[in-house]
């Protein structure tokens, strides 16, 4: 899945509530509570990352879901990951996200495709 996620890095929330940093480039989502994400899917994307010098990071809460969970739980499962960008004010008329990190989102997205077989 690709999505925006929550980025808890403002002025009222506390260290320990951040899921991700705004500037810390694509979040990355081992599990949530709807799934634990395919061992090689997720193996597969930092790899990628690592190999395209992209500075990402991985999401520090679990709560919420996304859409990978119900491709994992369709017909025999079908492998799903999560890449994500940090967004500040998720689900609010207005989000703020990096510039960097949308750009680096892209990229890694980019590369997963043209270069995964399917």
């Amino acid at each position: 899945g690709l999505e925006g996620t929550t980025a808890g890095d403002n002025p009222e929330n506390t260290p320990d509530k951040w899921a991700t940093h705004i500037g810390n480039g694509p979040v990355l989502t081992f599990m949530h509570s709807g799934l634990v994400l395919n061992k090689e899917i997720f193996e597969k994307i930092v790899d990628t990352a690592k190999k395209l010098g992209i500075k990402f990071q991985y999401k520090m809460r679990t709560a919420g879901g996304t859409d990978a969970a119900r491709l994992a739980k369709t017909l025999y499962g079908i492998p799903a990951g999560v890449i994500s960008v940090p967004c500040r004010y998720i689900h609010s008329p207005q989000s703020i996200m990096n510039l960097q990190d949308y750009e680096n989102t892209y990229q890694l997205v980019k590369q997963l495709v043209v270069n995964t077989p399917f």
